[in-house]
């Protein structure tokens, strides 16, 4: 694909991409360079990306020179077969560059009309509202899809001969979040959320967006999937493909979420006083701060440098907005000296010169590109410790790093003994519905613990704050809330998050809902087995899950099985913490309480997950809620799939809307799974999967417990741990089903590899069979007295 200088820029450094650069010219040359090398290529077809502002400044020419350039090639060549698909995104923005009108900008419909007399046959018009330009198809012979259909027009338009035009009209992202903010009518009155009872953690949405605001929770069940509906564009893109978590809100207006309540929340203006400062008039304090593009970093230092100089001091200041705007790294460089010192040294940080390194992402913070301008002489971190996901993290391809290793990296290269390390999005967002006052409450705690900051008064800031006058009450609250605290952290961290229930308290609210007639066998069930406090809990809940899905009967089962690895692994591996069987427990229920219809209906429709998305919105605000399916079995029925309506939306990768009802009555219904009566599973290759899939895991089980012994029981753990990777719903499931079974795979050859290098060191016994499996079984057998370590360690 050649790629133009704009967002499409952008392609050749995503990993993601769909599509690889073969050509990268000079603006305005876009599709030329590829016709003079098409000749010299083994391809026949190639796309060139092009921006509504590159095309109306003056890459509009290109047009009639690539089709004549085409009809050379053919006369004078004999090169026939060469073509070329120019696209065209036209987002009525230069967005790169602040987001100003093109210049000499039209209507798409003007585009069209003078690309047509250009004498181009293949045009094609792609929009987000696309019955805005159904007109064009009869005045101008252009074909018009959906947004949905892009991919199949792209795959469409590369055979056709010639020069072929793909005009694709949407507004700029970034662009349209703007608008809403200053004029929320202008906003979908709909937003989705996602169930993270439901949600599979498998990918597949983040692969379908491909969008910041599809981040992740940490859950009881690992992380899950969460619409981060602060930053949400409301492109819905992210509610397509398998995944049956999805719930969407009706709303009564653009901007329904609940707003904070500043007046109680408020920090009085004489509570806090300003600290006591260390001035130094010979020193310039410099302050490296790295953040995340739409984040407001660049504002809030911008603020900063306001109230320097209300105070009378010198600053210089560097912002590195890079090609970010939104969701990318961005970087700000101040530096600020008393009144006589100069600052002519210039605008960036040398390489260890930072007094205060501020960072609003922890991933950013660990850049070595960052942490070049950090000394560990005399720089102190403040870091937000939000877990603010990547590209690759959205789409399933990676996962979030270890945090403690990542603040040990921020340690290691600055004065770790003095950082600060706080969840501040987290915080930030409880307390005031927003997570752009992230950057300020980060400044709010530099301002009140380093003791050389050279502004010396809080109202200082405050001022600056209203001068830029957006949102200004919130932001200074925001600031307050950052030196409070610094100051008594227990205050704030109380005020911003609700109280962790102890496990007694869960166990009991577990039971509460548990049925009257399974309550006396869920207390048997959970006091079986006994657990670390922290693990205890969670073992109670997947109990109490299990009855739910079907009844205290299957939940036995379940603890039955469990048991046989606590009290193998309690005897033998009694110092470490029940891993082995931790894992045996928490990969077998999700084996258990696999998520068919009757199961996604009731954790769907449970009070508590309904509760959990009514409280984000303001009271009034929600009109009807609807769960957005596309059942696996309108598929599987001949008749059914092959009507139009049905046809149509599986196309267009649609969903239906069911309300609550419809799944309150289907989850009644759990007593039909596994009969012959459980419509849901005819010819359904993935519940026939998820059922054979228990069998196989206890037996494999069955199997690695004899052969397990010190040498082997971290690659057993992992070995146990396979099923865990079988995640998502459907044709996804079908996919990571096979990549766990490879896993399973590699993991018990590894503990079979094992096994036998200690079978070979092992003496033998006159007339014992130097079979490998014998040997492995006499390793862990109950006469050998060196079987593992420790238990050798506990005889004596």
């Amino acid at each position: 694909m050649g790629i133009g200088i704009g967002c499409s820029t952008l392609s050749i450094i995503d990993s993601l991409s769909s599509y690889r650069a073969v050509v990268v010219g000079p603006k305005e040359s876009e599709g030329l360079l590829w016709m003079g090398g098409s000749a010299f290529s083994y391809r026949m077809h190639a796309h060139q990306g092009c921006g509504d502002g590159t095309y109306f400044h003056s890459a509009r020419l290109n047009i009639s020179f690539i089709r004549d350039a085409i009809e050379h090639l053919k006369v004078h060549y004999g090169i026939a077969d060469t073509s070329q698909t120019l696209l065209y995104v036209d987002n009525s923005v230069v967005a790169m560059t602040g987001g100003q009108r093109p210049v000499g900008q039209d209507n798409p419909e003007t585009a069209i009309a003078t690309i047509k007399q250009e004498g181009i046959e293949h045009v094609a018009l792609v929009a987000e509202f696309p019955e805005e330009f159904k007109h064009l198809q009869k005045k101008y012979g252009v074909r018009v899809y959906p947004k949905s259909d892009t991919l199949k027009v792209k795959e469409e338009y590369s055979g056709k001969p010639g020069l072929s035009v793909i005009w694709y009209v949407q507004k700029c992202g970034i662009e349209k979040s703007r608008e809403r903010r200053t004029n929320p009518e202008l906003a979908p009155k709909t937003r989705v959320h996602v169930n993270a009872e439901v949600c599979e953690d498998c990918g597949d949405c983040g692969l379908e967006a491909k969008c910041a605001s599809v981040w992740k929770t940490d859950t009881e069940f690992g992380p899950k999937v969460r619409i981060h509906q602060y930053s949400c564009i409301q492109d819905f893109a992210c509610a397509r493909g398998e995944c049956p978590s999805y719930v969407r809100v009706h709303t009564r207006s653009g901007s329904p979420l609940v707003k904070p309540d500043i007046g109680r929340l408020a920090i009085g203006d004489g509570e806090l006083a300003d600290p006591v400062r260390r001035i130094d008039a010979e020193k310039v304090f410099e302050i490296y701060s790295v953040g995340i593009g739409g984040w407001g970093l660049m504002t809030t230092y911008e603020i900063l440098a306001r109230a320097a100089t209300s105070e009378g001091l010198n600053v210089v200041k560097e912002d590195d907005t890079g090609l970010s705007q939104k969701g990318g790294e961005v970087r700000n460089n101040i530096k600020i000296s008393w009144p006589g010192k100069s600052l002519n040294e210039g605008f960036s940080i040398e390489a260890g010169g930072a007094d205060l390194y501020i960072a609003s992402d922890l991933i950013g913070a660990v850049n070595p590109e960052n942490l070049r301008a950090a000394s560990g002489l005399k720089t102190r971190a403040i870091v937000n410790t939000a877990k603010i996901p990547t590209m690759p993290m959205i789409v399933g391809k990676a996962v979030y790093p270890d945090p403690e290793r990542l603040k040990e990296i921020v340690d290691s290269h600055t004065d770790g003994k003095n950082n600060i390390y706080v969840d501040a999005t987290d915080i930030v967002e409880n307390l005031f519905k927003d997570f752009k006052p992230t950057n300020l409450f980060l400044l709010g705690i530099a301002f009140q613990t380093a003791g050389n900051f050279p502004i010396q008064r809080a109202r200082s800031v405050e001022d600056a704050i209203r001068i830029n006058d957006v949102e200004a009450e919130k932001n200074i609250q925001a600031f307050r809330y950052g030196r409070l605290f610094a100051l008594d952290p227990a205050r704030v961290l109380s005020a911003a998050r609700a109280e962790t229930p102890a496990l007694a308290e869960k166990i009991a609210s577990l039971r509460r809902r548990t049925g009257f007639l399974s309550r006396g066998r869920f207390d048997r069930l959970v006091d079986r087995i006994r657990f670390d406090d922290a693990y205890q809990g969670k073992f109670a809940r997947e109990i109490f899950e299990l009855i739910r899905f079907q009844n205290a009967g299957y939940a036995g089962r379940f603890v039955d099985f469990v048991a046989k690895a606590h009290e193998f692994e309690q005897a033998h591996f009694p110092l470490d913490r029940l891993r082995f069987t931790k894992t045996v427990a928490d990969n077998l229920f999700g084996l258990m309480a696999y998520k068919d219809e009757y199961r996604v209906a009731d954790l769907l429709t449970r009070p508590e997950e309904i509760e959990k998305i009514t409280r984000q919105y303001a009271e009034g605000e929600i009109v009807k809620i609807r769960f957005l399916l596309r059942p696996p079995i309108l598929e599987l029925i001949p008749w059914v799939k092959d009507l139009a309506f049905v046809k149509a939306r599986f196309e267009k990768d649609e969903k239906w809307e069911f309300p609550r009802w419809t799944l309150e009555v289907l989850k009644r219904f759990k007593i039909l799974r596994g009969t012959p009566l459980d419509i849901f599973a005819w010819g359904n290759a993935v519940r026939k999967l998820e059922r054979e899939a228990i069998a196989a895991y206890r037996r494999r089980i069955e199997d690695l417990l004899p052969l397990l012994n010190e040498s082997v029981y971290p690659e057993a753990c992992e070995a146990a741990s396979y099923p865990s990777l079988a995640t998502g719903y459907d044709k996804v499931k079908i996919n990571r089903a096979k990549k766990a079974e490879d896993f399973w795979r590699e993991k018990i050859n590894a503990v079979y590899k094992i096994v036998r290098e200690l079978s070979r060191q092992t003496p033998m016994e006159p007339g014992q069979d130097n079979a490998p499996q014998e040997n492995a079984v006499a390793l862990v057998g109950g006469e050998w007295p060196g079987r593992n370590r420790r238990e050798a360690e506990r005889r004596q």
